[in-house]
């Protein structure tokens, strides 16, 4: 299989292009048979992602495409400041190591729960409304209805008050395998 040749060969994957696709004969829509359907499925739609179920956790181990394009240039991370937004455990991972400076913890569920009021309300009645007062954010074209939440910057020193706290990430998933030295050396444990 090549992904496993690729990751013998050069030991991380950046990148992947999925392309598969078969056609068949032209024929009306009521006179193909579910053979066909099925075939066409299997190789266009779960040929692709099957490869991107294998690929996506080699690509998260890189250690980010902003560092792995540090690292390809022989610029050092750790003596960047180099910050993420999603408080992902690879990223976590990274700031416990030292390759990453923070990154952003950000109050997810009232973020998901006040897009999905907005974009209801926007489709049921062309304006957004929310429970919150919403503020008009100019971006440069318009003024935007927006509700700004705070974030909270997540450090080597603050991961146990704010994402472990938080029960966002927990600590067997952050510390797994080469990770356990550098959990311990900040002191998460659990």
């Amino acid at each position: 299989m090549s992904f496993e040749r690729t990751l013998a060969t050069f030991g991380r994957l950046d990148c992947a292009f999925n392309n598969a696709g078969i056609e068949q004969a032209l024929t009306p829509l009521t006179d193909q048979t579910e053979d066909t359907y099925d075939q066409i499925m299997d190789i266009n739609v779960k040929g692709v992602w099957l490869s991107l179920k294998h690929e996506i956790p080699a690509m998260l181990k890189t250690g980010g495409g902003a560092i792995a394009a540090m690292k390809g240039a022989g610029i050092n991370p750790e003596e960047k400041p180099v910050t993420g937004q999603d408080s992902t455990v690879a990223g976590l991972q990274r700031i416990l190591t030292g390759e990453q400076f923070m990154t952003i913890f950000k109050p997810i569920v009232p973020e998901a729960e006040i897009a999905a009021e907005m974009a209801i309300s926007l489709g049921e009645t062309g304006e957004v409304t929310t429970k919150e007062k919403t503020q008009l954010i100019n971006n440069g074209k318009t003024e935007v209805p927006s509700i700004l939440l705070t974030s909270t910057p997540v450090t080597k020193e603050n991961i146990n008050e704010t994402v472990i706290a938080e029960k966002f990430v927990t600590p067997a998933e952050l510390c797994e395998g080469a990770f356990a030295a550098a959990c311990k050396e900040a002191g998460i444990s659990g």
